[in-house]
């Protein structure tokens, strides 16, 4: 951000005049000025990436190119030495007060050259002194040896020729007894120069002192907080990562990272960047260059692309489609095939609610196949339509889900394969990709909201209740594409043909979203090189939040998107919520807690008895609903027990029996004999608590048996025995 303009005083005189928010603390007309401009190095000419000049050797210790400990020792080192030494100090007098094993100055000095940018207000004003003749120096108290500072002049693209650093002479600015040394030098006296700095002490007095008049220079940081007020509570926090990331958001604001864009792409560098950039240096951690990557369509789009940015070549790199309209049409992990069921409208009414929108789903993706004239709003009319097609419904998911089947096949031919998503509470995507590609793979989320037997791993496993989905929203805000939901599938997807007006806004600006991520991404790349910074979840979901900050700049944008509740995309809720929005944010609340309490009680009985995480689900061929699969055994059930077998989810046998074996020593040492057990008398039981896919169920265990040889677990249902669990034993 430009802190001064340059303007005609009427004769043709350049001026840079102050102003509130401007970088001088007076007018400086250019002719009317001495022969000699100095200007003071760091925070006036040069600027750093990060808000302290010690989060450089944090930074050095971070990525491993410095030994642990080194930033505390280093600047301790450099304490110790000016207090003893009571003067200036050179690099070569801080390191010989550090261990052996710190002995990295070399390495310091290349960081320090790589990291510096220029400033371009005070650059560029010493361009135009030096285009009118005058002479341009530089004067610095710095601990650095001479030539290191000009190296780092010069990478900033600074052409100032004459150089004045403290460590030669060992004499300081702020003592005073820099300056007649650089009038000797110079040839100069008092009144032929004026200097500009951005400390009152060394820059301004200690040169009033020496006859010479000093000018104050505004920082750039200072004047960031000023522009930006919703920034100073997060730099508060403190942290190496936020001292980056607003390190580089003064950088961007200045103008030090290149010309701006308007203002959609502007948010996307500033609040979406750190966020995608963070999330592919995870990414890089935690998989094998070579492997293969599929990045999950729609939050994938951007940081495939940003990925590539930072990490070129590293792997091999595909762009898949796995929304969960396609998990609830071409599996039954949702919506079992055959006919459909409503429970009571009254009874029931969240049953009832859900059934119906199953229903809705799938007509309204099949609509065009089944030729349908509208899909009934009534839901007794409703079910009566969806069963008197089910045939030909069950016919087109089957035949869907196989051309979704080769589709998957036609990427998943590789032994390491890693799928890349955003936000997960269920693993649909994973759970939808290893189902058709018969395999398992390796997940990789940005924040699981939950738990499964799937080999996954997240940038934040979210293990505490948050309140505000936002936490949620923006973040996939920034983690999308332009384009349009799918609706259908047929050799590919289909995008939704008559989208509402926020879904178009959304995709006819998101294109410069994308444009300022993948710009950021490039400034990290062009500031930290192959040593990219560790920026933690926290820290920048915090970040991405201040973009919706009411009086902020990208409000106005932000408050013009709504997002898709709902696999179907038929309900949008706003992604910054207001008052009208409660009974959609209790909802969402509630079923976070429940998912969040659903994850912490399965972690604690795995824990507690040593329950190994479950594999993969299996691919068991074609769907077969609960009660084909009990009468296929042949093991006739209670009539109490027969009607909470309908509506239900296929059984997923395979994956249930594998969390169930273990031994029962282990189970009777942990759990006590429970009422349930009485109810299966002759034989004494234990009743034991495993997971089974999303939800914890119970099992009955004879204790007589080495391993549960024949248990069947059904998921809960609300008229179930004690509401909460179904209990079959001895199938």
């Amino acid at each position: 951000m430009s802190g001064f303009r340059v303007s005609s005083d009427g004769i043709g005189t350049d001026t840079v005049q102050s102003r509130p928010g401007g970088g001088f603390s007076e007018d400086l007309a250019i002719e009317s000025l001495p022969e000699c401009v100095s200007f003071d190095v760091f925070d006036t000419l040069v600027l750093r990436p990060f808000l302290r000049p010690t989060d450089v050797f944090r930074h050095m210790e971070s990525v491993g190119i410095a030994p642990e400990g080194y930033a505390d020792a280093r600047i301790k080192a450099e304490a110790d030495a000016r207090r003893e030494l009571r003067r200036e100090v050179r690099l070569t007098e801080i390191y010989s007060r550090m261990g052996p094993g710190m002995q990295i100055p070399d390495r310091e000095v290349e960081v320090e050259v790589s990291l510096c940018r220029g400033n371009p207000e005070t650059l560029g004003f010493a361009e135009r002194l030096m285009d009118a003749g005058k002479r341009v120096i530089a004067v610095s108290d710095n601990y650095l040896p001479q030539k290191d500072v000009a190296a780092i002049l010069k990478a900033c693209g600074a052409g100032i020729g004459e150089l004045y650093v403290s460590s030669e002479p060992l004499a300081t600015k702020y003592d005073g007894d820099l300056y007649p040394i650089v009038l000797s030098e110079t040839g100069l006296g008092p009144k032929d120069i004026v200097h500009i700095g951005d400390t009152h002490r060394p820059d301004v007095r200690m040169a009033a002192a020496n006859g010479i008049r000093g000018v104050l220079y505004i920082r750039q940081t200072d004047r960031y907080f000023q522009a930006n007020p919703w920034a100073k509570p997060y730099a508060k926090a403190g942290g190496l990562g936020r001292s980056t990331i607003l390190g580089m958001d003064i950088l961007r604001w200045c103008g030090a990272l290149g010309e701006k864009g308007d203002d959609v792409h502007e948010m996307g560098f500033r609040y979406g960047g750190p966020i995608i950039s963070a999330y592919s240096r995870y990414l890089e951690s935690v998989t094998d260059p070579g492997s293969r990557m599929l990045f999950v369509s729609r939050d994938g789009y951007n940081l495939m692309r940003a990925y590539d940015v930072l990490y070129p070549g590293r792997n091999d790199m595909v762009y898949v489609h796995a929304q969960r309209i396609l998990s609830y049409m071409f599996t039954d992990d949702y919506i079992p095939f055959g006919p459909l069921e409503l429970p009571g409208r009254y009874s029931h009414s969240f049953d009832h609610k859900k059934v119906a929108r199953w229903m809705r789903y799938v007509l309204g993706f099949f609509e065009e196949d089944l030729r349908l004239n509208g899909i009934p709003s009534d839901n007794d009319e409703l079910q009566a339509l969806y069963n008197s097609r089910v045939g030909e419904i069950d016919a087109l998911r089957r035949a869907g889900a196989e051309d979704y089947r080769r589709y998957v096949k036609s990427f998943s031919d590789v032994e390491d394969l890693h799928l890349v998503d955003c936000t997960t509470m269920k693993f649909t995507s994973q759970r939808l990709l290893e189902k058709m590609a018969g395999r398992e793979m390796r997940g990789h989320y940005y924040v699981s909201l939950g738990d499964a037997g799937l080999s996954y791993d997240a940038f934040k496993y979210r293990d505490r209740f948050v309140f505000g989905w936002r936490f949620v929203n923006v973040p996939e805000f920034f983690m999308s594409s332009p384009e349009l939901p799918i609706t259908g599938w047929r050799g590919g997807p289909r995008p939704m043909e008559d989208p509402p007006e926020w879904e178009k806004y959304r995709c006819s600006m998101y294109g410069e979203v994308t444009a300022g991520e993948v710009e950021y991404a490039k400034a990290m790349k062009d500031v930290f090189g192959g040593l990219q910074p560790k920026l933690g979840y926290d820290e920048v979901t915090e970040w991405s939040l201040l973009s919706a900050e009411r009086d902020g700049p990208y409000r106005c944008i932000l408050d013009r998107i709504k997002w898709a509740s709902s696999p179907d995309h038929s309900d949008w809720t706003p992604l910054l919520p207001d008052l009208r929005d409660i009974p959609f944010i209790a909802k969402k609340l509630a079923t976070d807690l429940i998912s969040k309490m659903n994850s912490m009680r399965r972690h604690f009985d795995r824990n507690r008895l040593g329950v190994p995480l479950p594999g993969p689900v299996e691919d068991l061929g074609e769907p077969v609903p609960y009660h084909q699969e009990v009468q296929r055994r042949e093991q006739p059930l209670e009539p109490p027990l027969q009607q909470h077998l309908r509506p239900a989810r296929p059984l997923q046998h395979v994956q249930v029996l594998r969390a169930l074996h273990v031994p029962v020593e282990a189970a009777e040492s942990h759990v006590p004999r429970g009422p349930d057990a009485e109810q299966c008398e002759p034989l004494p039981q234990e009743a034991l608590a495993f997971p089974a896919g999303d939800v914890l169920l119970k099992a009955v265990v004879p204790s007589d048996l080495g391993a549960p040889s024949a248990v069947a677990v059904l998921p809960a249902v609300a008229d179930g025995p004690g509401r909460d669990h179904v209990l079959v034993e001895g199938l």
